[in-house]
């Protein structure tokens, strides 16, 4: 019988809006990295044949051409759908045949990504939204893989106060898009995304969580990658992570993203505007975010 190939996977967890992008650019100029942004949509663009962040079509991308050469998308799309949204207990009872299918379509994704790169781990920011809640459980579990969790926080007042200023993508068109009741969405958001990140992690080995603020990221991005890197003991060291290659806008195959995935980090600056811009009921509802804001030291 051959032996299955080992499967890596550095998982970002957490709520939108709080620095994945450039968290897993930073994670993807290391060597030994695959900087693949939000896979948990992967199955649904190449359906669609999105655009790829290298700026082709995916059906067109060689890389991702190559990837898919023996995954079923149609099927991967469904399966994905049905069994990380739900707690696995549940779907052994009413997804069955979709959790096969994911354990499949996912093992052969993840192995051609490592295949086709020549890096053993695969850096996934799909985070923690509600239809991806139990998205690392369903990897570790049903692919036998190794998933590594860091979870990304950021000031939930300064998230808001984001998603206030509208949709990223329409925003490089000049176009604010808000829809009414946003910051109640928000703050409720991440207040469930948050917690289903500690409860999915609540009796698993500490050794598989690290959790990351987005301040501490973009001040001291060096200490907070070389936490990463003892606490999930991984190698080379943190000196082989290059920001200057984060930078710049070199082609990559990553899934969804922000303009920051298209034009590069450029410059690592704390985006706390929100301490003047964010005023009246959207600030005064992070109250409600009090508990966690004290464990995350906000």
């Amino acid at each position: 019988m051959t032996k299955k190939q080992s499967i890596n996977v550095l998982y970002i967890a957490g709520y939108g809006r709080s620095g994945s992008t450039v968290l897993d650019m930073l994670l993807g100029s290391n060597p030994h990295m695959a900087s693949m942004s939000e896979l948990t949509h992967i199955f649904r663009f190449w359906q669609e044949n999105s655009e790829c962040s290298c700026g082709k079509l995916f059906h067109d991308c060689e890389f991702w051409s190559r990837v898919f050469e023996n995954v079923d998308a149609t099927g991967a799309a469904r399966a994905t759908r049905r069994v990380q949204g739900i707690p696995l207990w549940l779907s052994a009872i009413i997804a069955r045949r979709q959790r096969k299918d994911f354990a499949r379509a996912w093992r052969q994704l993840f192995e051609g990504i490592i295949s086709v790169t020549g890096r053993p781990v695969v850096v996934d920011s799909s985070k923690s939204s509600r239809r991806c809640f139990w998205r690392p459980d369903a990897i570790r579990k049903l692919c036998h893989a190794d998933v590594q969790t860091i979870h990304l926080v950021r000031d939930p007042r300064a998230v808001t106060y984001s998603y206030l200023r509208g949709d990223n993508r329409l925003l490089e068109s000049g176009v604010k898009s808000v829809r009414r009741g946003s910051a109640y969405r928000v703050i409720t958001s991440w207040l469930m995304s948050n917690s289903m990140v500690h409860l999915t992690h609540l009796f698993k080995s500490k050794k598989n969580y690290c959790r990351i603020r987005y301040e501490d990221l973009v001040t001291n991005p060096e200490e907070q990658l070389q936490r990463v890197i003892e606490q999930f003991d991984l190698q080379p060291v943190v000196g082989d992570f290059n920001q200057e290659s984060a930078d710049s806008p070199v082609e990559t195959h990553a899934v969804a993203g922000n303009r920051v995935r298209r034009k590069g980090i450029q410059k690592l600056v704390l985006d706390d505007e929100w301490k003047t811009g964010l005023q009246g009921r959207p600030r005064r509802l992070s109250i409600v975010c009090w508990p966690l804001m004290k464990k995350y030291g906000y």
